[in-house]
C-alpha cells in the first residue's frame, strides 16, 4: 500500500503540529555555484556536410590560359609568332641588321610569347583560403568546447533544525545537492569523434596536389567581400563551398553565452518555511514507527479528550435551555438516553425496520378506530 503524506498530515493532531512548528529553531544555508559556457554545435554537421564539395572542387580545379611574354636574344627563339613581328615593328631599336636589296631584317632581340595553363585562379585561391579558414575555426571551437565540457552547475541546501513537542526533542540535519549532468543530446564522446573526423578530412585536403601547389606558391589569400565569379555562381561544388565560407565567417567571432552565478547565504524566506514544513512531515513519518501500544495509548488520550470536550459542550447546552434542572434529573436523562441508544445500536437494520413498520401499523389502527367512533 502506497502511503500518502498528505493523508498522514490531515490525520495528525493539529495542536501538536502547531506546537512543533512554533518551537522550530532552524537554519537553511543555500550554496549556488554556476559557471557554464553554452556552445553551439551546429557547425560540426555544417562542415562535415560541406567538405565533400570542397574536395571535389580541389579534384577538378579551375584553370585559365595565360600568355607569358619575354624579350630574348634571337639565338634563343624557337618560334617566331605574329606577336613577335608586331612587337618588332613597334620596337625598331631591336633591329641590328637590315638588307635593302632583299628586305631581310635581322634583330638582335625579339619577343618570345607562349601560352600555358595556370591554376592560380581566384576560385582556386578561394578554396585554398577556405581550407585554412576551416582549420582556424576548428581550433577556436575546440578551445570553447573544452570550456563547455568543464561546466559547473551545482545547487546545495544545508538544513539544520531542532524543536520540542511535549517531552520529545526533535533534531534534523540534511544536505541536498543538485548537480546538472551533461545533456545526453550532446554526447561528449560523439562530439569528440566528429571533431576528430573533421580534423582528419582537413588534413587530407592539405595533402592534395592542388593545395600543395598553391601553398608552395604562397598565393594571396582571398578576403571578403567575395567576388561572385561565374564559377562561384554556377558550379555546384563552389556554391556549397561559398555557403560554408559565409557560415564560418559569420560565426567565427560569435561569442559563447557564459553564465556565472556564485551565491552563499542563509535563506529566511519561503524556501526556509517550506523546508520547516517538510521537517514536520518527516517527523510525522518517523512517528509512525512508534510501538503499537504507544500509538494506541496516544490515540486513546486524543479520543478521551474529544469525548470530554463534546460532553462539556452538551451539558452547557442543556443548562442553557433549562437552568433549573437538578443533577439527578440530568443523570436520569443521560441514563435513559444511553439505554435507548445502546439498545438501538444492538439491533440490526432489519429489526429496526420491523419495529418501525409495527409502530406505524399500530398508529394507523388507532386512527381508523377514531374515525369509526
Amino acid at each position: 500500500m502506497k502511503l500518502n503524506e498528505f493523508d498522514i498530515y490531515e490525520k495528525s493532531n493539529p495542536k501538536r503540529n502547531e506546537l512543533f512548528l512554533s518551537n522550530i529553531d532552524s537554519k537553511l544555508n543555500v550554496d549556488i555555484d554556476i559557471n557554464k559556457t553554452e556552445v553551439d554545435f551546429d557547425w560540426i554537421d555544417m562542415i562535415l556536410f560541406s567538405i565533400p564539395y570542397v574536395q571535389k572542387a580541389l579534384d577538378k580545379p579551375n584553370k585559365q590560359i595565360i600568355t607569358e611574354e619575354e624579350i630574348v636574344k634571337i639565338e634563343l627563339i624557337k618560334k617566331v609568332t605574329v606577336d613577335s613581328i608586331k612587337h618588332l615593328s613597334k620596337h625598331t631599336n631591336l633591329i641590328s641588321e637590315f638588307d635593302p636589296e632583299t628586305g631581310d631584317v635581322i634583330p638582335s632581340k625579339i619577343l618570345n610569347s607562349f601560352k600555358e595553363e595556370s591554376f592560380v585562379t581566384y576560385e582556386n585561391r578561394f578554396i585554398y583560403s577556405l581550407i585554412l579558414l576551416m582549420g582556424d575555426f576548428l581550433t577556436l571551437k575546440k578551445r570553447k568546447l573544452k570550456q563547455s565540457l568543464s561546466n559547473k552547475n551545482r545547487r546545495k541546501l544545508d538544513y539544520t533544525a531542532t524543536t520540542r513537542v511535549g517531552n520529545e526533542r526533535v533534531r534534523l540535519e540534511s544536505e541536498l545537492t543538485l548537480e546538472q549532468i551533461q545533456d545526453k543530446a550532446l554526447n561528449e564522446d560523439e562530439i569528440i569523434k566528429k571533431i576528430a573526423k573533421i580534423e582528419e578530412k582537413i588534413m587530407f585536403l592539405k595533402t592534395t596536389d592542388m593545395f600543395k601547389l598553391l601553398d608552395s606558391l604562397s598565393v594571396t589569400l582571398v578576403k571578403p567581400p567575395i567576388k561572385m565569379t561565374n564559377v562561384l555562381l554556377k558550379n555546384v561544388n563552389f556554391q556549397y563551398a561559398l555557403k560554408l565560407w559565409n557560415y564560418l565567417s559569420d560565426n567565427f567571432d560569435a561569442k559563447s553565452k557564459n553564465v556565472k552565478e556564485k551565491k552563499h547565504y542563509d535563506d529566511k524566506g519561503i524556501l526556509k518555511g517550506l523546508t520547516d514544513e517538510n521537517f514536520l512531515l518527516s517527523y510525522l513519518n518517523c512517528d509512525l514507527i512508534k510501538a503499537p501500544n504507544e500509538i494506541d495509548k496516544e490515540y486513546e488520550i486524543d479520543k478521551q479528550e474529544l469525548i470530554k470536550n463534546m460532553t462539556n459542550e452538551l451539558i452547557s447546552k442543556i443548562l442553557e435551555l433549562n437552568p433549573d434542572i437538578t443533577e439527578m434529573q440530568l443523570r436520569e436523562i443521560v441514563a435513559e438516553k444511553y439505554a435507548e441508544l445502546r439498545k438501538m445500536n444492538q439491533l440490526n437494520l432489519k429489526k429496526l425496520e420491523e419495529i418501525y413498520r409495527k409502530h406505524i401499523n399500530m398508529y394507523m389502527e388507532k386512527i381508523e378506530k377514531k374515525r369509526v367512533n
